[in-house]
């Protein structure tokens, strides 16, 4: 199913993950899939499940780590609600966590010694859907809603964060980081080990959005984006298998948390 998380294959690279759709108020009707850079080339077409195109790289940001696949029109077209859940979240992305408003509030403070403890303490609890965590992870944690992490201010970034004490794993370059909320924080980059990280720098989604001059598209605003549906014979991409629910999620209606 093609939605965030998915496994995408870009010609001439490895398996990669789909961090979302995003779409520019200046142009009507086109979508973009973001991706991860390392995992694209310029003007090839990229892939999703058992080998179907669904767009071509037309925009690639080295510093940012970032792709922009423009979707096909049909696939844009036959896009539907359930292609905007997270893959084994059954939850579509809600927003753009607002970093900048939180570094607001860490520069703010009163003193050095306040601003330093706001940048070793507060963290924002996340999880991450990638192809490569989606499929390994036990059923049961799965169902839990996958491990917990967290992503820590620490020094003022440029363009990345590290996401710490949750499992990335190669493969998963790409897929969205979100909050329990599921506001998207950012887009895995790279990890810490060759196969399994704890410690993933992580690609700041609103630096990326504000960069490239792109909006977060959902179900909800798809009048901006979506292009005419095609003929009633198209079938749109297939609906998703999971069964996985975010019920019950011990992080809900929390936003930060502070460690000592």
């Amino acid at each position: 199913m093609l939605a965030p998380g998915t496994r995408i294959l870009c010609s001439g690279n490895g398996p990669a993950s789909l961090g979302c759709f995003a779409f520019r108020h200046s142009t009507k009707n086109e979508l973009y899939g973001v991706i991860a850079a390392h995992a694209a080339t310029l003007r090839n077409p990229v892939y999703f499940g058992e080998g179907d195109v669904f767009g071509v790289v037309t925009e690639f940001h080295k510093k940012l780590d970032t792709a922009l696949v423009t979707i096909h029109r049909a696939v844009n077209a036959a896009l539907g609600e359930a292609n905007f859940r997270v893959v084994d979240f059954n939850a579509a992305l809600t927003g753009v966590f607002p970093f900048s408003d939180y570094w607001k509030l860490i520069e703010g403070s009163r003193t050095q010694r306040q601003e330093q403890w706001w940048a070793n303490n507060v963290r924002i609890p996340v999880r991450h859907s990638g192809f490569k965590s989606n499929r390994v992870d036990p059923p049961a944690l799965q169902k839990k809603g996958g491990e917990r992490g967290a992503v820590a201010f620490g020094a003022k970034p440029a363009n990345m964060v590290t996401m710490r004490d949750r499992t990335s794993r190669a493969g998963d370059s790409g897929g969205p980081v979100f909050t329990p909320a599921h506001q998207l924080v950012g887009f895995i980059s790279m990890g810490g080990g060759k196969t399994d990280s704890r410690q993933t720098s992580i690609v700041v989604a609103e630096r990326v959005f504000t960069e490239l001059g792109l909006t977060l598209a959902t179900w909800q605003n798809r009048d901006a984006w979506q292009a005419t549906p095609p003929p009633a014979s198209t079938a749109p991409p297939a609906p998703s298998s999971s069964s996985s629910s975010s019920a019950g999620d011990p992080f809900a209606d929390i936003d930060l948390v502070t460690w000592s």
